[in-house]
């Protein structure tokens, strides 16, 4: 991979973050976890068009060199008594699948996570959920029994200050219990994910399944209503279902509204490529805001 210096960080400190970070044991991986769990669209755009990929600045791989130091120190200060940092083969639907779980002991998988506060204050956990069912499916398929899954997080932006908020974590360490899925239910799971990616790979680009609003990270702010020919809110609800009992007046309408969509703007390397995304930047050009329109009063309910 290549990166730009547009902050001119030494040359000590590029090679640093622009190393390679990601080497796991085995040449021939298949198809890891992480890619299971990451949008099909991005997966299969990166296949096809490597020499149109964005080129980040080497500043942006600061989260993963951090990642990548985390697990370092794990592999070293394990206790002997677990599987640390060990990558897990299977097979399913003729592909390998492969990947790497942080720390293994008495049936339970702990993944490390370093990440922000609202990230556990939001409370939405799909992704881990995701990755760790795929860890524990993987395990079992080699022998290894689970009976439980947590992620360990530490909040690097952690403030005492916002301690005393509501959910807000009360130390920047937080373990987190993760939703241990039956076998079935994970075995259906990888068997799906596989499927859609091999049927992706022999579509054209503009059929690829596009990403949705969650995979693209863009977070429900709240449910909104508003006039036709105003910007402003009439009145903001948490909840769909309490916008939903708005006494609304002929014209208003009620609208999902969404942060940035964060991983298409500053994480996908596909971003030049993707059609989803070219089609999204113009949409909300026209009318910015990144809602989501819900439905709308034609008369007074």
């Amino acid at each position: 991979m290549t990166f730009t210096n547009k902050y001119n960080l030494a040359p000590e400190v590029v090679s640093l973050l622009a190393r390679e970070n990601y080497n796991p044991e085995g040449a021939d991986l298949g198809l890891t976890v992480t890619t299971l769990c990451s949008p099909i669209q991005q997966t299969i755009l990166k296949r096809r068009h490597p020499d149109q990929l964005k080129v980040f600045d080497v500043s942006d791989r600061m989260w993963s060199f951090l990642g990548t130091l985390a697990h370092e120190i794990l592999a070293q200060y394990g206790r002997a008594d677990a599987i640390v940092e060990k990558r897990f083969f299977a097979e399913v639907l003729g592909k390998k699948v492969s990947g790497q779980t942080d720390h293994y002991r008495d049936g339970i998988i702990t993944d490390f996570k370093l990440t922000k506060a609202y990230k556990v204050t939001k409370g939405s956990c799909l992704e881990w959920e995701r990755q760790t069912n795929l860890y524990a499916w993987l395990m079992e398929q080699n022998g290894w029994p689970v009976t439980e899954l947590r992620i360990i997080a530490f909040i690097l932006d952690w403030s005492a200050a916002n301690s005393y908020q509501k959910n807000y974590p009360a130390c920047p360490v937080v373990e987190l219990p993760i939703p241990l899925w039956s076998q079935a239910e994970r075995l259906a799971f990888v068997q799906e994910r596989v499927g859609a990616l091999l049927t992706a790979a022999e579509a054209d680009d503009h059929l690829l399944p596009e990403c949705s609003r969650q995979e693209m990270w863009a977070d429900v702010v709240d449910y909104a209503v508003i006039r036709e020919e105003g910007k402003r809110a009439v009145k903001c609800y948490a909840t769909e279902e309490e916008g939903r009992q708005h006494p609304f007046r002929p014209g208003e309408m009620l609208v999902r509204r969404y942060t940035p969509r964060k991983r298409c703007l500053r994480h996908c390397a596909v971003e030049p490529v993707c059609r989803q995304n070219l089609r999204l930047l113009r949409k909300e050009a026209e009318q910015p805001g990144h809602c989501e329109l819900i439905f709308q009063a034609k008369e007074q309910i």
